[in-house]
């Protein structure tokens, strides 16, 4: 229902982001956004508008297509971390978790403190341990706090089931 012209302009500013961060790599990258409604014409304005909070930026893309579980901006990291997120917590949780990593610290540690305090603390991901304490760290590059947690979030409902999902439901399970 989105019209034609916005969505195919919004794949160009994604491609250019992507195709941004790929210069000089040798390697390929991918970035996305999730359109929640009608937003605003250009994936900057959309950024300032739904991924911006008030420690950071929530948007921690793009995602390098060709790199393992060692690098944080791999897309396999944000794909395993979306999957532990969704087995981790129950979907209140990670709908709280979204709303908390938008608002303050005071917010988010009192998040963090009852997560801990009912058994239900955030998977532990190697390649995004700086991120384990706080879910905030602030990027070299651009000399912003980010996080990696909204995009495990958005992508939970557009994420293709594991190969173990596959086999338990190929076997009646």
């Amino acid at each position: 229902k989105y019209p034609f012209f916005r969505g195919y302009e919004l794949a160009e500013q994604l491609c250019g982001a992507a195709k941004g961060k790929s210069r000089g790599t040798n390697s390929s990258w991918l970035d996305f956004a999730i359109l929640h409604g009608e937003q605003a014409p250009t994936l900057e304005q959309i950024r300032a508008m739904e991924y911006s909070g008030v420690m950071g930026d929530m948007h921690f893309g793009p995602y390098q297509i060709d790199a393992g579980l060692e690098q944080e901006t791999s897309l396999d990291v944000l794909l395993h971390g979306a999957e532990l997120l969704q087995a981790r917590l129950p979907n209140n949780k990670i709908k709280e978790l979204r709303f908390v990593l938008g608002k303050g610290e005071h917010e988010l540690n009192r998040f963090l403190a009852q997560a801990k305090a009912i058994g239900q603390e955030l998977p532990y991901i190697k390649a995004l341990q700086s991120y384990q304490n706080t879910l905030w760290h602030k990027d070299p590059v651009t000399n912003k706090q980010k996080t990696p947690y909204v995009d495990m979030i958005e992508v939970i409902g557009f994420s293709l089931p594991t190969f173990k999902q596959q086999e338990e439901n190929e076997n009646g399970d």
